[in-house]
């Protein structure tokens, strides 16, 4: 609330949360007190949990700062998951991370060529 108060010009985040529906993380107060919503997208409770942040941060930005899938499940997989989180609404997103194909790794590069065209396709 200071750092709004000496600079309103500017956007502050808390920073992505991660495990935000697992209880215990006061997220809510944690976006009112900055102004926008801020989360990491990795596990399928994070996933059945964004309409709820979606509902809440109707009046202010979310942006997803970190989201991404293993290589395990497949290319075709991974870029359908791609499609459908940059699909969503939000007022910004980015993939982690930019890498080789792994074993099991979130990597995503010209090796895992159909997720990296879902990458490349965005504005």
């Amino acid at each position: 609330a200071q750092l709004r108060a000496a600079d309103p010009n500017h956007i502050v985040s808390a920073g992505g949360l991660l495990q935000y529906g697992w209880g215990g993380v006061p997220w809510q107060q944690i976006f009112a007190a900055v102004g926008i919503g801020s989360v990491h997208v990795y596990s399928q409770g994070d996933i059945d949990y964004l309409p709820t942040i979606d509902a809440y941060c109707s009046a202010m930005p979310l942006l997803i700062e970190e989201f991404g899938e293993q290589q395990s499940v497949g290319d075709a997989v991974r870029a359908a998951y791609f499609s459908a989180m940059y699909g969503r609404p939000q007022a910004g997103i980015a993939f982690w991370n930019l890498g080789p194909v792994l074993d099991n790794g979130y990597n995503v590069g010209t090796g895992t060529p159909l997720t990296w065209a879902e990458v490349v396709a965005q504005p």
